[in-house]
Parts: C-alpha cells; structure tokens; sequence
C-alpha cells in the first residue's frame, strides 16, 4: 500500500455539481461588427467633414471627429460592461455564488442550501423579473440581473428545479 492510498478516505470525496451555470450579459454586437460600424460610421464622417471643408464649414469636421470619438469610448465601455459575470455551483452540501466585475474582481459566497430559499419574482406573463437568493442572517443575492427576461426565466426554472433536488437530497 503506498502513502497516497493511506490519505485517501470516503469521507474526503468530492461531493457532485448538482447544478452548474455561468451567467453572462448578452452582446449582440461582435468584435468584427464593432470593427466594420467603426469603420462605416468613421469613414461616413470623413467624407461628410470634407465636404463641409469643401464649403467652407471646417468647424463640423471638429464635431464630427468628437461623434466618432464618442460612440467609440461608448461602445467601448459596453463591450467592459459585458465582461461581468456570475457562476453559480450547487451541491448537496454547499451553493457557491461568485461574481466578477468588469474589472475582473471576484466576491465569492459559500451558502448552505438547507439554510437558503430561492425566491422568483414574476410578471403577469409569467416572466421571472427578478431571482433571489434568500440565507438567514445576510443580505439578499440578486441573481442574473443582467439577463434579459427570456434567458432569466429559463435560468429561474432549471436552477429552481436543482435547488429543490438539492434540499430534497
């Protein structure tokens, strides 16, 4: 028998996912669509600036600089925005939720799912408004508030039917 097998006890398995999502804010926009709008919109502006460089307007060719510098940063600060992200793990013993910002930093929260209540808000059509994580002694998690109503609502019913496998386990 090596020392490795002597380490290893059933009571330090590894418990099982029950239930595994990353969450992300949808992004119609591609990378390569940015790439062909900025362009577009740039070149639109250029050729509109010297026609009214042409005609004797140059001061438009200032403004229309700062329109393409501004929907530049715009879309820009859209794209940071869509780097926030949440990953949610449930197993039988434990819910983990951690969250990153757009900067990359991470809150994590370890909760006991017999201790926890999930609590779905819904509209008159039956869409899940909004996701609640409720655990005794602290604040409510909010979950998926970036999602749109569609995508909440799918999240809202697999992650409700693991969360009640989780308690009833």
């Amino acid at each position: 028998m090596s020392l490795n097998e002597n380490l290893v006890h059933p009571k330090n398995t590894v418990m099982e996912d029950i239930f595994s999502a990353t969450l992300t804010p949808y992004r119609s926009l591609s990378q390569r669509g940015f790439i062909v709008l900025m362009v577009l919109f740039g070149g639109t502006c250029f050729l509109m600036g010297i026609f009214y460089i042409i005609i004797g307007a140059w001061p438009v060719l200032i403004f229309l600089g700062f329109d393409v510098l501004f929907i530049y940063l715009a879309l820009k600060i859209n794209y940071k925005s869509g780097k926030v992200h949440e990953e949610i793990i449930l197993r039988a013993d434990s819910l983990i939720i951690r969250r990153f910002s757009m900067h990359g930093a991470c809150q994590e929260y370890q909760l006991n799912p017999f201790w926890t209540k999930l609590h779905i808000d819904r509209d008159d059509e039956q869409l899940a408004t909004k996701i609640m994580v409720l655990h005794k002694n602290k604040d409510p998690l909010l979950l998926g508030h970036f999602l749109n109503p569609d995508d909440k609502t799918s999240f809202a019913q697999a992650f409700q039917k693991a969360f009640n496998k989780a308690k009833n386990a």
